[in-house]
């Protein structure tokens, strides 16, 4: 549902006097389900909607919706938390009754004659995307409410589709976040589970402005969905970054209407093929995210790999992607292989010295994880028993290689990103630490531009 706030209207100049349209957004289940699970930023200043969302998480038994809305993120205001707890009341009293679990007919189409009680504010999820600092526009959001609720009836014209919504949560993206997936549960029967996601800078998630949704009508419980999703996040929106800035409104939420039951017989392989297309789902949207950061020119794929455990290669692999040095030489096509070279350097140092005290066998000790390393660019060594590999035949090599995986030319286009990526090709690093341990992660990072700067620096003005 778009419209436009008096805070946002006829006026012109920096801050809350942008002229532009605000989006409520919702996701409603027919009936309340005790099957959700979420995942929240980790940053010590976190929106107010984060603070209700992890105390639903906490208390609530059963969850009927989640609103979203953007322009404004709600973090830091004196009535922060009242207003949207009371956009959740109000929004509460304006959904009919749900129909009971049996029936299953639209809880927006007509009356039926098994119903459940009306709804309550803390069956409701609120979340919030935008400027930080800004107060939510909380009387016209309510006055906003019926009509949200009226856009989301079977008769509504046009009827409502999962792509709306994951348009209507985007803020400075240029496209929409979205992907899907099946899994057969036997007997013919499948269950669906459909994602999407917005954000496009401030993304350093490490439950960024990130927000993400998954629905599924699997019946899980909601112990079962929790250890999935934590999992599915760790393996991707964890594993991402575009400017190393964690939001204050990070949210991933997953929510199950619970209409396909999952048979006794076979129900563990069942739940692990769910599980494994969450992590897909998330894996793709956070991609995409990364893909259409802010001045995002080039997405730098980080494959690190024969580490001692997962932590220690999901930490050189952030290393590099949030390396500021690193980012701009890729934006320029530079294949700078040193700044390479010290970000993972200063990486293992780092980790080497937190758990030994000793300086200098803190030094011996980050000196024999680096003794084996090798690393390549595309498909080119270009360090190996502790030397670079270069040349000035392979510099112009990975020169063009990075060139081929440019995303736009500013100068081409205006300075402006295409509304859609060009291509799915990325600067992908391999670096092995042949530790001979199964420690491995996969993280996507982006470019540091001009672009990106300049955004940024006339975000608010």
């Amino acid at each position: 549902l778009k419209f436009v706030p008096a805070v946002f209207q006829n006026q012109e100049g920096g801050g809350a006097g942008k002229d532009c349209e605000m989006n409520m957004s919702m996701l409603l289940l027919d009936s309340p389900s005790p099957s959700f699970a979420a995942v929240f930023t980790r940053n010590a200043v976190c929106g107010h909607p984060v603070t209700i969302g992890k105390e639903r998480l906490r208390e609530s038994e059963k969850i009927r919706a989640v609103v979203v809305n953007n322009k404004v993120s709600n973090v830091g205001n004196r009535d922060g938390l009242g207003n949207s707890e009371r956009l959740c009341e109000v929004l509460a009293e304006a959904l009919p009754p749900a129909e009971c679990e049996e029936e299953r007919a639209s809880p927006l189409d007509g009356p039926s004659p098994c119903l459940q009680p009306p709804a309550e504010a803390d069956e409701i999820i609120p979340c919030s995307t935008g400027v930080i600092g800004w107060e939510l526009p909380i009387d016209e959001m309510v006055d906003a409410v019926p009509s949200l609720v009226e856009s989301l009836s079977p008769s509504a014209q046009p009827p409502p589709k999962f792509s709306d919504f994951a348009k209507g949560i985007m803020t400075s993206d240029n496209y929409p976040k979205a992907a899907s997936r099946e899994v057969d549960v036997g007997g013919g029967e499948k269950v669906l589970l459909c994602g999407a996601a917005k954000g496009a800078g401030m993304i350093e998630p490490n439950m960024a402005t990130m927000l993400a949704f998954v629905v599924t009508d699997a019946n899980l419980e909601r112990e079962e969905m929790q250890t999935m999703l934590q999992k599915a996040c760790d393996a991707s929106f964890n594993c991402a970054s575009v400017d190393s800035d964690q939001s204050t409104s990070d949210s991933l939420i997953f929510l199950s209407s619970r209409k396909k039951k999952i048979p006794g017989a076979g129900r563990e392989q069942v739940v692990v093929a769910v599980a494994k297309a969450l992590k897909e789902i998330c894996v793709e949207l956070a991609g995409h995210v990364v893909r259409n950061g802010e001045g995002v020119q080039h997405v730098i794929e980080v494959n690190v790999e024969g580490c001692r455990d997962d932590e220690q290669a999901r930490t050189v692999g952030k290393a590099v992607v949030n390396s500021p040095l690193f980012k701009a030489a890729v934006a320029g096509n530079d294949p700078n292989i040193g700044r390479l070279a010290s970000a993972i350097g200063s990486a293992v140092g780092k980790m080497c010295a937190s758990k030994e005290s000793d300086g200098e066998k803190a030094d011996a000790a980050a000196r024999a994880e680096l003794e084996k390393m090798s690393i390549r660019i595309g498909d080119s060594l270009v360090y190996s028993d502790r030397a670079f590999d270069l040349s000035p035949e392979l510099e112009a090599k990975l020169a063009k290689y990075m060139e081929d995986a440019t995303l736009y030319r500013p100068s081409e286009t205006g300075g402006h990103q295409p509304d859609f990526p060009v291509h799915d090709r990325s600067v992908v690093i391999t670096i092995d630490f042949g530790l001979g341990g199964r420690g491995a992660a996969r993280v996507v990072g982006a470019d540091l531009t001009r672009e990106y700067v300049t955004y940024n620096s006339d975000y608010r003005t």
